[in-house]
């Protein structure tokens, strides 16, 4: 029965592809520009963007400096954009708001612009050079339409890049610190917390400082121990000021009372 059905439907799919394959060819092959822009925009309102894209190309030239012109220019990006080829939508939606500054689609396009390269960012173990610049895409959307409507979920997307740049950070920090190299886990850490003051990682990370601070101690050589163990005792004042009521607070004591046993010795020495 399907078989059966199918006999009969497919001539009618193969016919209608290949007159709609054949109607795009004539209007690629058309001179008149006018019924080009016009089944442009037929097939961009019917989502057909594929189609779009090479008609656009082939108009972007005959209209400049027209009235039409932005419009041609807006249906290409954006036929770009809903085809999900975001890199390159991206710098034809920026382009847009360069070329069209006072289009009434300007803004549309700006924020499309900096959400495509915030689509372009990847998962945080990786390369974060896209996330940087979907930042610097948003604060120039924010600078340049501060009332915007699309304000809200511009920041929300932007504490979202930070947060990923935030976990990128911290995990770096902990690599050092898993292979050993505490001297770098240290600054590693302390930078992190420098470019994040307000990161929810902040306790693990001052505990794990601590914890840094006196593997170092007890890696170093006799000569630099003593100033490493008093890092060692700021940096356990420095957790336990804000985190005393922490159930991690027993390591931190741990390590303290081990430390200050090991100023004593030195010391006495």
């Amino acid at each position: 029965m399907f078989f059966r059905a199918l006999r009969l439907i497919l001539p009618v799919f193969i016919v209608f592809f290949l007159f709609s394959c054949s109607g795009f060819k004539r209007v690629m092959k058309s001179t008149d520009v006018e019924y080009k822009f016009k089944k442009a925009e037929e097939y961009y309102k019917a989502e057909k963007y594929g189609l779009v894209i090479p008609l656009m190309e082939d108009l972007i030239p005959s209209f400049r400096g027209t009235a039409k012109s932005e419009w041609v220019y807006y249906y290409y990006a954006m036929s770009h954009y809903y085809l999900g080829d975001f890199m390159t939508a991206s710098v034809y939606l920026k382009n847009f708001v360069k070329t069209f500054p006072k289009s009434d689609l300007a803004e549309e396009c700006a924020f499309l612009g900096a959400y495509c390269t915030y689509l372009q960012s990847p998962k945080y173990s990786l390369d974060q050079t896209e996330t940087r610049n979907a930042i610097n895409d948003f604060q120039l959307f924010l600078n340049r339409y501060p009332e915007s409507s699309k304000r809200d979920t511009v920041n929300t997307l932007m504490i979202k890049c930070s947060e990923k740049l935030e976990l990128k950070s911290f995990e770096i920090s902990k690599l050092y610190f898993r292979t050993e190299k505490y001297k770098s886990a240290v600054v590693s850490f302390e930078n992190t917390l420098k470019d994040f003051p307000n990161t929810r990682f902040e306790e693990e990370i001052l505990l794990m400082m601590l914890k840094a601070n006196y593997q170092l101690a007890m890696h170093s050589i006799e000569e630099k121990q003593k100033e490493r163990l008093e890092s060692t005792i700021k940096a356990y004042q420095r957790y336990i000021d804000k985190y005393s009521q922490s159930e991690n607070t027993r390591d931190a004591e741990a390590i303290y009372k081990t430390t200050v046993q090991q100023l004593e010795k030195i010391s006495k020495s």
